[in-house]
Formats: C-alpha cells, structure tokens, sequence
C-alpha cells in the first residue's frame, strides 16, 4: 500500500490516493480531491516529487499508526523544499487506509488555501568569444503553454509535429502529447517548453496555445571552440523543456568547464496564503543571482 502511495504521490495522482482514504476522509468529492491536487502543483509548480516512508517501525496489525515521510519537491524556477510529515494509518474492512489531510502534501495546507509562486528570473552568464560575440547567452524569449480543453483536437498531431521540430526533436511527439494529457485538468494551462528560436505564426495559430515571457538561451556555432549546451540537472525532465539558470547546468564544453562561473539563480518566493490573501507560511524566499560573463 505505501509503495502505491508513494507512487501515486511522486506523480501528482491525487484521484488515486483518495481511493486509499479512510472513509471519514473523503470529505470532498474524488474530483474535487483531485483538483485541489492538481491545482497545488501547479500553484506551487512542482516538477518532480521524491518520497520516502520510514517503515523501520511499521507494524502489520498495529490500528492506528503513524509513519515517518519525508518528501522533497523541486520547483520548476526557484529550487527543491523538503517536508517531514507523518502519515496516520487505520485499518478498514481488514483494508489500510489513510486518515488524510491536505497538511500531509504541504506544512499549513489545508482546503481553503492556496499556494502562490512569484517568480524573478536571473540570468546564466553568457560566453563571449575574443571578440565579444556571444556565443551562448541568456535572451527574451517564451514559454509555450497549452490548456487542454481548448486545443483542437482535430489539429493535435500538427501540434506535436510543429513542436518536436521546434525544439530540434530533442522532445518526443509522444512526451509532449502526455505532458499534455497525462494527468491534467481541462482548463489549467500546462507548461510545455522556453523557446531558443523565433516564434512561427504557425504556432500563434493553434487555439489552446499561449506564450508568456521567458528567458531561453541560445547559441551561435564556433570552429575554434566547444561552447556546449546545458541541461536539466535538478530533476528528470522527459516531457518538456523547462529551460531555467536555477535548473539548467552546463553538460559539456565551455558551459560545462565554466558552469561555476556562468551559474546564475532565480529570485522568488513561495508561499501558502488563506482565502483572504494573506500570508499564513513563507516556504520558499529566493534572493535572485545573475551569473558571471566568460570571456574566451
């Protein structure tokens, strides 16, 4: 049963752990539960979620107990959390079940509060060849968002194929359309990827399809050097390219040699607030770092 919780909590199945409730738990409807769910991960944006019980006391008859939990999130800009809870167990009908309370997900959650994400970007450094050209830096670009209910269904695999080969087939058709419909809901726009190369009106065409302002980074080509790429070193990224400085780290060549010197940070905060707005837990407070030019 823990090893399914643990599961179905790594990958945000919220609808999955209230079949696991104890019946005095289920409060709320599954669809609401689940959208409560959803919604805080996406509030909070949580990329990618580890969890761990301490089952070194774990009793198979004892009803009630406790177990230790300790979950670390990492944020898609502003770095990872950790949360040590303990999670109550009852048997029901000869079955385990949880006494669940939103508090187990996040510290000071509850069903009427909300997460709110600010994010300030900072920049990666840039790579300058000896002539002061860039050749890799930080630039204005956007972040391509689909809300599933709106895309035209008729119109999807023009989607997926217009962005494999936007991001250089570096993500599958296939990814993009589970990152999209794998577990989400109708109306909440999901993030796909930044852009490194201009927006096509083609894609401005698409309904369901929104650009917000992002940093990319981009590259110019050098015959004397290897500039490198960078890539996601905080979490496993199958479905998206999520490009951040606090994310994205140098994979080889010069982005790689130089990363200590071109790392930069994203500033923001991360906080729980009450239905009138104010503040009730401060979980994230980022002071925002620009990373250093190299020269070559």
């Amino acid at each position: 049963m823990l090893n399914q919780l643990s599961y179905n909590w790594q990958y945000g199945f919220s609808h999955d752990i209230y079949e696991d409730l104890a019946n005095e738990s289920k409060i709320v409807t599954r669809d609401n539960f689940r959208r409560f769910g959803l919604q805080a991960f996406s509030q909070a944006e949580i990329e990618s979620v580890s969890v761990s019980f301490d089952t070194s006391r774990l009793s198979r008859w004892q009803s009630p107990q406790t177990i230790p939990v300790r979950i670390t999130y990492d944020t898609r800009h502003i770095g990872s959390f950790e949360e040590n809870k303990t999670i109550q167990l009852i048997k029901e009908r000869g079955q385990w079940k949880i006494l669940w309370d939103w508090e187990n997900l996040i510290d000071k959650l509850s069903q009427d509060r909300y997460l709110e994400t600010i994010v300030e970007e900072g920049r990666r450094g840039s790579i300058l060849a000896s002539d002061k050209t860039a050749l890799a830096e930080d630039f204005d670009s956007v972040m391509i968002w689909a809300t599933p209910g709106l895309l035209d269904k008729l119109r999807e695999e023009e989607l997926l194929k217009l962005l494999w080969e936007l991001f250089d087939h570096n993500v599958a058709h296939i990814a993009f359309h589970q990152r999209i419909v794998g577990n989400s809901l109708s109306d909440l726009p999901i993030p796909l990827g930044v852009l490194y190369k201009p927006v096509s009106n083609e894609l401005r065409s698409f309904p369901g399809i929104t650009l917000t302002s992002h940093l990319g980074r981009r590259y110019r080509q050098s015959n004397i050097v290897t500039v490198g790429k960078v890539l996601n070193t905080s979490y496993f990224e199958c479905c998206s390219y999520l490009y951040t400085t606090t994310t994205y780290d140098g994979d080889n060549g010069v982005e790689y040699e130089r990363n200590s010197e071109l790392k930069g940070f994203n500033g923001g905060s991360l906080v729980i607030k009450d239905k009138e707005g104010n503040v009730v837990r401060i979980i994230l407070d980022i002071e925002k770092r620009d990373g250093k030019n190299v020269q070559l």
